[in-house]
């Protein structure tokens, strides 16, 4: 699922966000979008690339207000492969925010990964870079 724009109008609410596959944000994408994410169940996605960087498997935000509420984020994973010199670039098994002001309260967040075929292992849970979160 993939936003982009619209401020804070946009809600993702009581939905099941279960097996995808992307990029950045296996489950939820938000970019240059404030959305409410509250009461959903986000398990078992995966950002994953070869190659490339990846970020994100439950949930990525770029340039976001996002308030994530109340959600239970779950086995969600980031993985690159087949590319040593990307093996740091990879990283929030559950969520990634990027030049981004998140507000976090209320999840379970839990069972997440973060990892390389190289082994390594990068914050499975919450990784924000770029901004904090209050």
């Amino acid at each position: 699922m993939t936003i982009v724009g619209g401020g804070s109008h946009n809600v993702i609410d009581g939905f099941t966000v279960r097996n995808g596959l992307a990029t950045q944000g296996g489950g939820i994408c938000c970019l240059q979008a404030s959305p409410l994410i509250a009461h959903n169940e986000i398990t078992g996605n995966r950002a994953t690339v070869q190659s490339a960087a990846s970020y994100g498997g439950g949930i990525y935000c770029q340039l976001s207000h996002a308030k994530i509420d109340s959600n239970r984020i779950e086995s969600n994973s980031a993985v690159v492969f087949g590319v040593l010199e990307l093996a740091t670039t990879h990283s929030g098994g559950g969520i990634y925010g990027k030049d981004s002001s998140l507000t976090i309260t209320n999840n379970t967040v839990a069972r997440n990964t973060a990892t390389t075929d190289y082994g390594g292992a990068f914050s499975g849970a919450v990784l924000v870079r770029g901004k904090h979160v209050p």
